[in-house]
């Protein structure tokens, strides 16, 4: 059984023309190539195999960030198509109204030359603002599942994975305020609304925790994860009470983006799995064993699912 990642799925915008994603006609050429070579799990033989731990073959898609995207491209095409898929919710942009750090760096990278934003970040932070916790992981990790070139990927190890949390959001607000783009802030436009998460549960679609804050969970302590984890999923089930089982998903991914006490705690709240992101298939010992570490490709490992380069800078 293969699940695939998905983030930005839409069409190409011209005001971020550095900004990743697959287009939604790639997308859809990608949901052929499924169709045809492996076919898709159906949501009743996905949920049997956690009973039985017979494993069935073909492709199961996952949806990260709750992004507005989703609604608007992905899930009329799933629909259309009588296909499901987990849609993983990051909750806390509801309390604060403001836009993830995660994707902040993506407007930058999506409207700024790349060189620019790696040399501005390397003159505001100073090595008492980094974090070693980790840095290797995160490091060798990132490289093996991106095309980033070498200064979008530096940036976003630095952002994400090397800068304490306590600086993390004001460096990013500066670099927004320093490239004229601190208007990008607008949630509503951005990410699901609350009836827009009711419509995905209502469509059949599986809706899960991505935390609250989108933060790498091994860089928190064991309170913090618990806090992160339950609170969002809390949070999901006031708007959708009916969800079927808790699911849920690492942010950034990876083995190095969580820990057995991470696992410990799905386990102890109910959950009934978590995704990593390994680029190999699941298989039975997974899921009889390690139902909080169930791999997934991102698809950009599969035909059609290349993004289409409109780099600004290599």
């Amino acid at each position: 059984m293969k699940a695939i990642m998905y983030h930005y799925v839409r069409p190409f915008n011209p005001d971020l023309p550095g900004l990743n994603h697959l287009h939604i006609d790639d997308f859809r050429k990608q949901l052929d190539y499924f169709e045809e070579n492996y076919g898709f799990v159906s949501k009743a033989d996905f949920e049997k195999a956690f009973v039985t731990g017979d494993i069935p073959e073909g492709v199961v898609l996952t949806f990260d960030d709750g992004l507005k995207c989703h609604y608007d491209y992905v899930l009329p095409e799933l629909k259309s198509r009588g296909l499901w898929g987990f849609f993983f919710i990051t909750t806390g942009i509801y309390q604060t109204n403001d836009l993830l750090g995660v994707h902040k760096i993506h407007i930058l990278l999506g409207a700024i030359d790349h060189k620019k934003i790696y040399d501005q970040l390397h003159e505001i932070v100073t090595p008492e603002m980094l974090s070693d916790k980790g840095m290797d992981g995160f490091t060798t990790s990132y490289s093996l599942i991106t095309d980033d070139n070498e200064y979008s990927m530096e940036v976003k190890r630095t952002l994400n994975f090397y800068i304490a949390y306590e600086f993390r959001s004001r460096i990013i607000d500066q670099l927004l305020e320093l490239n004229n783009l601190s208007h990008y802030n607008n949630v509503a436009d951005f990410y699901v609304n609350h009836a827009e998460i009711q419509s995905l549960n209502e469509a059949g679609m599986i809706v899960g925790s991505h935390t609250v804050n989108h933060f790498v969970m091994s860089k928190l302590n064991v309170e913090d994860q618990a806090l992160e984890i339950k609170e969002s999923m809390k949070y999901l089930e006031n708007i959708c009470p009916d969800i079927p089982y808790r699911s849920f998903c690492y942010p950034y991914g990876g083995p190095h983006t969580f820990t057995n006490e991470t696992e410990a705690v799905l386990a102890a709240n109910d959950f009934k799995l978590a995704f990593s992101l390994d680029n190999v298939d699941i298989i039975k010992s997974n899921i009889s064993n390690q139902p909080f570490a169930l791999s997934r490709y991102d698809c950009n490992a599969y035909p059609y699912g290349q993004v289409r380069k409109v780099m600004i800078s290599k």
